[in-house]
């Protein structure tokens, strides 16, 4: 959420480069700020957060975060910066506390609620995170993000009946929507629709933050196109199926072990017969015969 000044703010040149995306430039505007007057520190701090996040450097965001907070705590743009970074950085409860006080604090935005609902859906169990996604969905109805999360909820629940037609809807309401993608190949891979998958997968390129899992996909994709092109050759195929040589000696040495029982006990008998009292022998002919079993059956 990037905030929005009149051109004769003396940040406007901050916030028009941050909403170009030039993220080096904002923070030297920024840097040229070293002693800013009161009335500008806690804007100066959140467009500061905006444009490490922007530059990705999550741990400097979130100490720029903090000190905006520290500066104004009723700021909706630095609490949902904090719950961004702090999801960031795998600090669920802290990204929650935020997340919902953004929430309180922005009388419910939409665009703020259908994020909460992405967050509670991606990280919190399915029956806690279904409540909070089931408001947001009430809340903003045409929200991409809050119908897919809806969507997600039910993919991991493995309901794809139910999460299928959900994150199709989330496409419809927004086609370039990454995350409705990115969920929508994973059910497609669940399903067994490599086709379809592969296709959307394509699609997600254009968006950089979703690098690595288009890279995880790419991996499961390649694994399965390598195993499909080695059981297309019925000698490897037959090699991959059998048994692998240590399950074979395995299995020999238990067989072998079944037959040395009785090979054991027709001595013994013989044995006890010759020898009085027979428990004096029989014993310790029982003890070697363990021992030899034992043997047998152990990985060597």
């Amino acid at each position: 959420m990037i905030e929005d000044y009149p051109t004769s703010d003396p940040l406007a040149p901050v916030v028009d480069a941050i909403n170009d995306q030039q993220y080096v430039r904002a923070l030297a505007l920024i840097d040229q700020h070293a002693s800013p007057s009161t009335d500008i520190a806690p804007r100066l701090a959140r467009l500061k957060t905006q444009a490490l996040l922007g530059q990705n450097q999550i741990e400097e965001a979130h100490d720029a975060a903090t000190l905006a907070l520290a500066l104004d705590a009723s700021s909706i743009t630095a609490h949902t910066a904090l719950a961004q970074i702090a999801w960031k950085l795998g600090h669920k409860q802290k990204a929650q506390q935020a997340f919902e006080s953004a929430l309180r604090l922005s009388d419910y935005n939409p665009e703020i609620h259908a994020e909460y609902a992405v967050f509670m859906a991606c990280e919190r169990t399915s029956s806690i995170g279904e409540q909070a996604v089931q408001k947001a969905c009430e809340a903003c109805p045409d929200s991409s993000d809050a119908v897919a999360a809806r969507g997600l909820i039910y993919l991991r629940q493995n309901n794809i009946p139910k999460a299928e037609p959900l994150l199709r809807r989330a496409l419809d309401l927004n086609p370039q929507n990454p995350r409705a993608m990115a969920w929508m190949v994973i059910l497609l891979e669940k399903t067994k629709r490599h086709i379809e998958a592969a296709e959307l997968t394509k699609l997600l390129e254009d968006h950089p933050d979703a690098s690595e899992f288009i890279q995880s996909i790419r991996n499961d994709q390649h694994a399965r196109y390598v195993k499909q092109k080695l059981f297309a050759k019925p000698d490897i195929a037959n090699f991959l199926l059998a048994d692998p040589p240590q399950t074979r000696a395995k299995r020999l040495k238990k067989r072998f072990s079944f037959f040395l029982i009785p090979v054991l006990l027709i001595p013994a008998y013989f044995l006890s017969t010759f020898f009085s009292p027979p428990v004096l022998v029989l014993i310790p002919y029982a003890i070697i015969s363990a021992a030899l079993l034992t043997y047998s059956l152990a990985d060597h």
